[in-house]
């Protein structure tokens, strides 16, 4: 079902597939996808679960007129606790201060750019899983750096051309959102799947390993035949990862 809130005066879609009363499991895409990043997915895990699936702004369906604002990760994060929140769905930590009823009971499964916004503190998950996450800064590469600085200098090329799709507030959204999260994965301490494909080049394996030593309650599984996008290139299996990471834990 195609469901939509408005952020500030911008229309966000996003999606609901499964049962309305099982357990919650949101899904982030990465960043340029958009509301049928997780379709291989959706068949094996919406028998047990009601999937979420926000499509982010500047992507695809979501309202394509230019915003009057460069977005951060906290506005991302709170666009996900906005779609929580018209869902029904708390977004309290068990601190306390809180009714047991009213504590988080959701789990994110997060696609590179959505590890972005997943860690972030507005959102309050159960558990994670995490495939091809970003936010660590890479290993120093001589070649892009002078790439890069060339490009600067003299003007050479237009970038990718992602970046030349972007708006010129998209292309501001790019540059706030990445910034260094290793503080971010540090403070985890829910249990977290790790799963990544050995051969991603977009967020190399070393950086599934450094988020493994950040996030203390996690666990690494790596797909050797896979890249960046494990979830499509072996989906049964990574669905059956999934599923029983989650039973493991919340007993669904």
């Amino acid at each position: 079902m195609l469901k939509e809130i408005f952020y500030g005066n911008y229309k966000v879609f996003y999606k609901v597939v499964g049962s309305e009363n099982a357990p919650i499991l949101v899904c982030l895409h990465g960043w340029g996808g958009g509301l049928n990043s997780f379709a291989s997915l959706e068949p094996f895990l919406s028998p047990k679960y009601k999937l979420i699936i926000p499509e982010l702004p500047c992507f695809q369906k979501t309202d394509t007129r230019e915003p009057n604002f460069a977005y951060s990760l906290t506005d991302y994060a709170n666009i996900v606790a906005d779609i929580l929140k018209n869902e029904g769905v708390s977004n309290f930590k068990n601190d306390g201060a809180h009714d047991d009823a009213n504590v988080s009971n959701y789990s994110i499964l997060a696609h590179s750019f959505g590890a972005r916004v997943a860690v972030q503190p507005e959102l309050t998950a159960t558990s994670y899983i995490i495939t091809g996450g970003a936010g660590l800064p890479p290993k120093f590469n001589f070649k892009t750096y002078l790439k890069i600085k060339l490009h600067k200098f003299f003007k050479i090329g237009r970038g990718s051309r992602d970046w030349q799709n972007l708006t010129p507030n998209g292309k501001q959204t790019f540059n706030n959102i990445r910034v260094d999260l290793t503080e971010n994965y540090k403070s985890i301490d829910k249990p977290t799947l790790l799963i990544w494909g050995a051969g991603d080049n977009e967020t190399p394996l070393y950086m599934g390993k450094a988020i493994n030593s950040l996030i203390k309650t996690s666990s690494l599984t790596v797909y050797e035949g896979a890249k960046h996008f494990c979830f499509i290139d072996e989906p049964m299996r990574f669905a059956n990862d999934v599923l029983l990471f989650l039973k493991a834990w919340h007993r669904v």
